[in-house]
Formats: C-alpha cells, structure tokens, sequence
C-alpha cells in the first residue's frame, strides 16, 4: 500500500461522517425556521426592518439550498417558494404587505412539519 492510500479514510468512515453531518443538519433545521418565524413576527418592530428582512432572505435562500443536498427535497422546495415571495420585497427594499407576510407565517409553519416528517430523499438517509 502506498503512503498516499494510507492517507485516503476508508469508505466507512466517509459514510460515517456524512451520516454525522446529516444528523447535525436535521437537529438545527427546527431551530432555524423558529429563528426566521420570530424575526419575521417582529420585523416591523426592528430599528432596521429592511435590514432583517435582508437577512430573512438569506436565510430562507440558504435553507433552500442546503436542505435539497441533505435530503429534504420537500422542505427545499418550500423555502423556495418563500424565497420567491420574499424576493419582490426585498428588491423593493420594503416589507411584505399583509398577504404575503400571512403566506410566510403559514409557508415557515408548513416548513416546521415537513422538518417533523424527517428526511425525504432515500438516498441522502441511506446510512
């Protein structure tokens, strides 16, 4: 065996450390769609609403694209919706009216029971 297949981690322990990752991820994502709710309910509120409102975009967009590579494609699609709502305002740099920001509360609270429903993607949760 030559030193640089010595350096190689076994299979195993690749899978065992994407497995690790993916336990991560799913134990955060609750907690980061409560962050969002809670900046979204008290966005007008905030010494620079716009700012947040900047921040929850990026938020939902990083959601969206984290969730379809650890197998949450439902979840994924989710925030992307909400990124698509959110994206007028924030071009606008103005806060959502009051039907999209319902839509948003009632888009997280769905993200919330896709997260309780698990992973989505079979392959992603192969262990």
């Amino acid at each position: 065996m030559t030193a640089e297949q010595q350096k190689m981690p076994k299979p195993t322990d690749i899978q065992q450390q994407l497995t690790a990752l993916r336990l991560e991820y799913a134990s955060s994502l609750k907690q980061r769609v409560e962050q969002i709710i809670e900046d979204l309910n008290s966005l007008s509120s905030h010494a620079d609403p716009v700012t947040s409102l900047n921040d929850m975009f990026r938020q939902i967009h990083s959601l969206s694209g984290s969730a379809a590579s650890f197998g949450y494609s439902r979840l994924s699609e989710s925030c992307r919706q909400l990124e698509l709502t959110l994206k007028e305002d924030v071009n606008r740099q103005t806060l959502p009216d009051d039907k999209n920001t319902k839509f948003l509360k009632q888009g997280l609270n769905k993200l919330l029971g896709l997260i309780a429903r698990g992973a989505d993607d079979e392959q992603a949760t192969r262990p």
